[in-house]
């Protein structure tokens, strides 16, 4: 859907330490820092990336945040957070929910699974 659909159109705010490769669907209000961005990629309305790569193939709901991460080939709904996350591929991130990594090098998963969920570590 993203290579028929997706046209270039940056409205959202983007600094100079990121780079944006491809196309790119960056809604106004969202805001791009520091981060690099290869498209065909779509970002809603509200959306923050910060210190992050986000791939080729995903799509960013509304008032998400994606800090300190890696993520390719996602769907990632509204008011979702990904915080610290080295490479992220090939998923789908409820509303709401809460992707972080806590603690570098710690072994244990903590997950909160809901009906139907499929976790694949």
């Amino acid at each position: 859907m993203l290579d028929e659909w997706i046209h270039a159109d940056v409205q959202g705010t983007v600094d100079d330490a990121s780079q944006l490769v491809g196309r790119i669907n960056l809604a106004s209000g969202a805001v791009v820092r520091r981060s690099r961005l290869r498209g065909p990629i779509v970002i809603g309305p509200g959306t923050r990336i910060e210190d992050a790569f986000v791939g080729p193939y995903t799509s960013i709901g509304t008032n998400c945040a994606v800090v300190g991460s890696a993520l390719e080939h996602c769907v990632v709904l509204d008011g979702a957070t990904i915080e610290g996350v080295r490479q992220m591929e090939d998923s789908v991130v409820g509303r709401n929910a809460v992707v972080r990594q806590e603690r570098a090098g710690r072994e244990a998963v903590r997950l909160m699974i809901g009906d139907d969920a499929e976790v694949a570590l």
